[in-house]
């Protein structure tokens, strides 16, 4: 089931009690196509309106639209972020293809609805995963990078790609790289930070076993490693940089599977 768009044109839609979906409209239609493959109806009721043309002063603020095909998006959430430079955002997901897994995909808003702008080829085969890890300036180009762990269970790639007028390319890639345990709904073991000063956003991250936490760096065009912290415990947080001191740099803040609560000052 894939939901391909949902919009919000006058307020915040009603959610349902688990906060998962917006409430549809209490007396609305569910609308499919003769085959079943599309189905929309409207969401999240309102008062705010006032009308009642249509017997009452609900109406709606949303509308939802399901494809039932060959693909899902295997992700939690959708990213906002602004990665063409044009002042509006765009949304990442995470879509995979029944046959050939998955693939990071980069949609925008256009006056007709919601636009595929480009996406990576699938990974080849089913049930093969990547996790996004950040968006920033990694080569310090003054363009944004997208930043993603192909298959983070099993010998994970770190993979920075630019989106470019021909699609997405991949600037750098490197082996040995986690932000994901199988099973866990932590989608973010990952974090920015300028770790080594140069104003160059550097990533922190595990390693492949998730007992090593790596800051890496693409800042001379490929990506390179210069910190290494193993643990005897895997990494099982999320990871965090703030400034907890207010000395102007960031710690990094993450938690491992035994309970430890790590905090980590350059």
């Amino acid at each position: 089931m894939i939901i391909l768009v949902e919009a919000d044109h006058l307020a915040a839609p009603r959610r349902s009690p688990d906060g998962d979906d917006p409430v549809p409209l209490p007396d609305g239609d569910a609308i499919s196509t003769p085959d079943g493959s599309l189905t929309a109806w409207l969401t999240g009721p309102t008062g705010i309106y006032r009308h009642g043309i249509l017997g009452d002063a609900v109406e709606a603020t949303g509308y939802r639209i399901v494809r039932r095909g060959g693909a899902v998006f295997e992700d939690r959430r959708v990213r906002l972020v602004d990665v063409t430079g044009d002042g509006e955002d765009e949304l990442i997901v995470v879509r995979s293809d029944l046959d050939r897994g998955a693939a990071l995909a980069v949609y925008g808003l256009t006056e007709q609805g919601i636009e595929l702008l480009a996406a990576t080829p699938p990974i080849g085969q089913a049930h093969r995963w990547l996790n996004p890890a950040a968006v920033a300036d990694f080569d310090g180009d003054g363009q944004l990078e997208i930043a993603y762990v192909e298959t983070p269970h099993i010998g994970g790639v770190l993979t920075i790609l630019g989106l470019r007028v021909r699609g997405l390319s991949v600037e750098a890639s490197d082996f040995g790289y986690s932000n994901h345990a199988i099973g866990s709904r932590v989608l973010d073991m990952a974090a920015v930070v300028d770790w080594n000063g140069d104003g160059v956003a550097d990533l922190a991250l595990p390693d492949s076993t998730r007992r090593q936490l790596r800051v890496a760096t693409m800042a001379g065009g490929r990506i390179g490693g210069f910190l290494a912290v193993y643990h005897e415990a895997r990494i099982a947080t999320a990871i965090v940089a703030t400034d907890l001191d207010g000395e102007g740099t960031a710690e990094l803040v993450y938690g491992l599977d035994d309970g430890t609560l790590i905090v980590f000052k350059r």
